[in-house]
C-alpha cells in the first residue's frame, strides 16, 4: 500500500503510544530540521529512549530495489540516532523502530538483528504487515486513520487489507494488459 509519509508518521506515532502505553510519544522536529535518524520518540519510565523512523516507499516498484533502499535507510538512520543520542548526548536507547509500507522481508529483518548486535539497543522493523497487525490490536487508531474501511466492524483490518491488495493486483494486471496492447 502506498501511504503518504505524513500519514505514516502519525499512524506509527499513535501506534507507539498504544504499544508502549504512553501518551507522551511525540514527533521529533519538523521538515527541514536535522532529525538524527528519528521521526518520533519518548523517554520511558526507565529514562531510556524509544525511537521511531518512518520510510514511505512507492511499493509498486521492484522488490529488490525497495529492499536495498530500506536496508540502506535502516543502516544510516540507526547509525545517525546512535551517534547523536548515545555517543554525543549520552542517552540510553531501548528500541529503534523502522516503520515502512513494504511487506515483511527477512533480509531487512536480518539487517535489524545485525544492527541490534552492533549497537547497544534493539532495532526492529515494522513492515506494513506488522503495522496492520498492530492496527488490528488498536482499532481506535485504525478507525482514526482508515475510517473509510470501518462502516462495519464485522470485517477486521487484515481482511480489508487483503481485499485492497486484491483490487490493486487486478488493477495492475489491467494496466499491464493495456500497456502490452499499446506496444503491439
Amino acid at each position: 500500500i502506498n501511504i503518504p509519509l505524513k500519514e505514516l508518521l502519525l499512524v506509527v506515532n499513535d501506534l507507539c503510544k498504544k504499544e508502549y502505553d504512553n501518551s507522551n510519544f511525540q514527533l521529533y522536529g519538523r521538515k527541514g530540521q536535522t532529525q538524527y535518524g528519528i521521526d518520533g520518540f519518548i523517554v520511558n519510565n526507565d529514562k531510556k529512549l524509544i525511537l521511531h523512523q518512518c520510510k514511505s516507499k512507492l511499493i509498486s516498484r521492484d522488490d529488490n530495489k525497495i529492499r536495498e533502499e530500506l536496508i540502506n535507510d535502516i543502516e544510516k538512520e540507526v547509525k545517525s540516532a546512535n551517534d547523536e543520542f548515545v555517543i554525543i548526548k549520552k542517552q540510553e536507547v531501548q528500541t529503534f523502530i523502522l516503520a515502512n509500507p513494504f511487506k515483511q522481508d527477512t533480509f531487512i529483518q536480518n539487517k535489524a538483528i545485525e544492527l541490534t548486535k552492533k549497537y547497544s539497543f534493539e532495532v526492529v522493523v515494522w513492515s506494513w504487515d506488522e503495522i496492520t497487525y498492530r492496527l488490528d490490536l488498536h482499532q481506535d487508531v485504525a478507525k482514526q486513520y482508515f475510517h473509510q474501511f470501518y462502516h462495519s466492524d464485522i470485517i477486521n483490518i487484515k481482511e480489508k487489507n487483503k481485499i485492497l491488495i486484491e483490487k490493486i493486483e487486478r488493477l495492475n494486471i489491467s494496466i499491464k494488459r493495456e500497456i502490452e496492447d499499446l506496444q503491439n
